[in-house]
Parts: structure tokens; C-alpha cells; sequence
């Protein structure tokens, strides 16, 4: 009748009476558990508690106390030894990023300098593998751009070349048929006048 019938501490006074308000009603509420509750005593507890195949209701309590200190003493362990374990991650982030970063701004550096016009030629090993296989690309893009601009230079001379020889054409067939409109207006001339 969760009732005491036996108690190592203050046995025979507790003996007959009611457990401490709220271990009733979980007992009640499920037949084997875990829960916090203030003991007869005024003392925090962890109770837990089980019934045999017979109805008898046998409870063990321990004070709260040494076991929420042990919980947040580890706590406060793990959270210290977290943060040590995020701030050498960062560390070692940090450490491998500075070789990608420093290779990306060579990338871009020599980008900047494809773009203007110069040519890449042998550049040194970035130690990363992506960046070294854009950087190769970037040197082959460089040498085919160098390529083009000689082919496109060689065509416009090529085009000035022929423009200089049209216009020189162009003013001889001028002088031509200013030469052949004079001396045919003079004999045409006096014919019409005659």
C-alpha cells in the first residue's frame, strides 16, 4: 500500500508511513523509474524504484548532491576540453588555409598580369594541387593569348600594308584621270569653240 516496511535509516520510526510527497504517484504512474524528489528528511534525492512479481515496492534513494556535482564538475571538463579541441581546429585550419590563400592570390596576381597583356612562364610549385592545375591553365591561356596577339598584330600590318598600297593606287588612278580630263578639255575645247 506504499507504505514503509522497512528503512536502513530511522527504520522504526518511518515504519507505516507514507514516502515523501510525489514518490507515490510516480510509482504509481509507472512500476520501475528514476526521478528527483526531497526526501522525509528535507534532502534531495535521486529515487529509483522497481516492483517484484509479488507487488512489493523496494526504493533506493542517494543524495543529489555528489551526483549533480559530479555531473557538472564533467561538464564543465568537457566543455573545457571542447574548446581546446575547437581552438586546435581553428589553429590547424588556420595554418593549412594560409598555403590556399597564398595560393589563390598568386592565381589572381597572375591573372591580373595575363590580362595586361604579359606572358607566364614557369611558375614555382604552390604546394596545392587545384592551384598548380590553374596555374598550368593559366600559363597555357597565356602563351595561346601571346599566340593570338602576334597572329592579330601580323594580320593589322598586313592590313596597313595593303590599305597604304590601295590609297597609293587610289591617288596614281586620281592623277590619271585628272591628267587624261586636262588634256582632253583643251582640244575638246577649241573643237567646241570651233
Amino acid at each position: 500500500h506504499y507504505k514503509f516496511v522497512a528503512r536502513s535509516v530511522e527504520g522504526d520510526e518511518r515504519r507505516g508511513q507514507q514516502p515523501s510527497p510525489g514518490v507515490e504517484d510516480a510509482m504509481r504512474a509507472k512500476p520501475v523509474g528514476i526521478a528527483r524528489f526531497t526526501n522525509l528528511n528535507r534532502t534531495s534525492v535521486y529515487t529509483a524504484w522497481t516492483f517484484a512479481r509479488h507487488g512489493w515496492g523496494v526504493g533506493f534513494a542517494t543524495p543529489s548532491a555528489p551526483v549533480d556535482n559530479a555531473f557538472w564538475r564533467y561538464l564543465a571538463l568537457y566543455g573545457f576540453l571542447w574548446l581546446v579541441a575547437m581552438g586546435l581546429g581553428v589553429s590547424y585550419a588556420i595554418s593549412r588555409a594560409r598555403p590556399f590563400a597564398a595560393a589563390l592570390e598568386t592565381v589572381e596576381a597572375q591573372a591580373e598580369y595575363v590580362a595586361g597583356g604579359g606572358r607566364i612562364e614557369s611558375l614555382p610549385d604552390s604546394r596545392v594541387d587545384e592551384v598548380n592545375k590553374a596555374l598550368s591553365a593559366l600559363e597555357r591561356a597565356s602563351a595561346l593569348l601571346q599566340a593570338t596577339t602576334r597572329q592579330r598584330d601580323r594580320s593589322l600590318e598586313t592590313e596597313r600594308e595593303a590599305r597604304a598600297v590601295a590609297e597609293t593606287a587610289n591617288r596614281a588612278k586620281d592623277e590619271f584621270l585628272a591628267m587624261l580630263g586636262h588634256e582632253l578639255r583643251n582640244p575638246l575645247a577649241a573643237i567646241a569653240n570651233a
